[in-house]
């Protein structure tokens, strides 16, 4: 059976009600303001922080300097409580020097702290407004063809182009004229 993660201890930092909200609240103690940081965002953070620990140097190098948005910020955010049981590098962005803090967040225990986002599948109603989209949409390309078709109708801006390239018959003003089915 699998061990239980360590649990992350941050007073700036709530977690609970993560699943219905799908932020990471992180206060700032010192503006008073709340900032929310995305599932995904904190996701990152967390994979990008671990990449800095394990690189062992002191400066990003090329490999390091895809840097995900909202890092720094939650960085500063997030290490303000210094006895909290997990800390993320500081990283200067105009010398690209990082220092590590304390003990980061092992990326093996992310599920457990923040669940990936799971695709959500959102249907189309069944409605007269879709069914009328739907007759526009034929309307919008001549006598229901589809759109690869009309490479065979030559184009009358061009004086070359008086007959279809694949020796199909060109159309008649009265195919034009036709009013079209759109039953189906």
């Amino acid at each position: 059976m699998p061990q239980a993660p360590p649990p992350i201890n941050n007073r700036y930092v709530t977690f609970t009600g993560q699943l219905q909200s799908r932020h990471i609240k992180v206060e700032d103690p010192v503006k008073h303001v709340t900032h929310l940081y995305s599932i995904d965002t904190f996701r990152n953070c967390v994979r990008f922080n671990n990449k800095l620990r394990q690189s062992r140097a002191t400066q990003l190098s090329k490999s390091l300097t895809q840097i995900p948005g909202g890092y720094p910020e939650m960085v500063l955010l997030w290490n303000r409580d210094q006895q909290a049981t997990h800390h993320f590098c500081k990283v200067d962005l105009t010398t690209l020097v990082f220092t590590i803090v304390g003990t980061g967040i092992d990326p093996a225990h992310l599920d457990s702290y923040a669940p990936p986002l799971q695709p959500r599948i959102i249907e189309r109603e069944s409605s007269h407004r879709a069914g009328e989209e739907d007759s526009l949409m034929l309307h919008m390309v001549p006598n229901g063809q589809p759109e690869s078709d009309f490479e065979d109708y030559p184009d009358p801006d061009d004086p070359g182009d008086s007959a279809p390239a694949n020796g199909s018959k060109s159309r008649t003003e009265e195919q034009d004229k036709a009013p079209m089915d759109t039953s189906a």
